[in-house]
């Protein structure tokens, strides 16, 4: 008997998706090598979908493809606040 490859898709709104290669609702989980399911279901997908996510935006920051801009220091407006606060 042949099994059923699993399929993983994911989309920015979706989330990670898993289904059989039928098209029918699979599921995720994680085995120890005894075969006990440790976790499973949509919570570890998000979980996982949440580390690529993590990865992927390191990874981009490495090679510079990402960058994080932060406006300049405007001091008066710290000036403005004090005097608020006299």
């Amino acid at each position: 008997m042949k099994v059923d490859c699993p399929v993983l898709s994911a989309t920015a709104p979706g989330g990670l998706r898993v289904e059989t290669a039928a098209g029918n609702p699979a599921s995720l989980a994680v085995i120890d090598s005894a075969g006990h399911i440790l976790a499973s279901g949509p919570e570890l997908a998000e979980q996982v979908w949440t580390l690529a996510l993590d990865a992927y935006e390191a990874f981009l920051r490495a090679e510079g493809a990402v960058r994080m801009y932060v406006p300049p220091h405007d001091p008066s407006h710290n000036e403005t606040h004090r005097e608020a606060e006299r």
